[in-house]
């Protein structure tokens, strides 16, 4: 039985909440609760042997709890062993073995969450390297808030170019913060307006 779910997500795509927060990362608890979201999605799809394909902000709703849903199905595939996957990422979110022959699919799924993950971390997108492989020279002197050292270190995970180090739907589902995020209430009333303001 095929099911169509509909749900309305008050706050738009994550790419017009960050947007609105312009040069301003998001606020810690709001990153983990959207990337809970998405982190659940994606384990769903990854379990059934699914590649989603179009990873990005433009395809991640958030409702009115700032939970990610992740949407934008229709270059999902499924992975059956050894036949090659076609790749149809936009070139910001696509992993550096994307072009290889023979690369494995699912890994690229992850390598694109990495990319919202710093996103939403450092309010950029990340410079490349000639390779593919994210440049981070300089990402500390370009923040100006503290980075959460488990957030970063995750994003450095999923960014890597080296598909062992790269973590699993599953692992980035049962990572700790992201986890912690299920029962954490929001400490901070986060004021996107005043990010606005905040970024000139």
């Amino acid at each position: 039985m095929n099911l169509l779910v509909m749900e309305f997500c008050e706050r738009g795509t994550l790419s017009n909440l960050l947007k609105a927060a312009g040069h301003v990362p998001m606020h810690r608890q709001y990153i983990a609760r959207i990337m809970r979201g998405i982190a659940t999605a994606i384990h769903f799809l990854h379990t059934q042997n699914i590649y989603h394909g179009a990873v990005r902000t433009s395809n991640v709703l958030v409702d009115l709890d700032m939970v990610g849903r992740l949407g934008g199905l229709t270059n999902s595939w499924n992975v059956i062993k050894g036949r090659r996957v076609k790749c149809n990422q936009l070139a910001a979110y696509k992993a550096p073995e994307a072009d290889r022959q023979g690369a494995e699919a699912l890994p690229q799924d992850m390598f694109a969450i990495g990319i919202i993950l710093y996103r939403c971390v450092t309010a950029a997108m990340p410079k490349r390297k000639d390779s593919g492989a994210i440049d981070y020279r300089s990402v500390m002197t370009s923040v100006h808030v503290p980075i959460n050292p488990e957030m970063w270190r995750t994003t450095q995970l999923l960014l890597s170019d080296k598909l062992d180090l790269r973590p699993s739907s599953g692992e980035l589902l049962h990572t700790a913060w992201i986890q912690r995020s299920k029962d954490e209430p929001i400490k901070q009333i986060f004021n996107w307006n005043l990010c606005k303001n905040l970024s000139y």
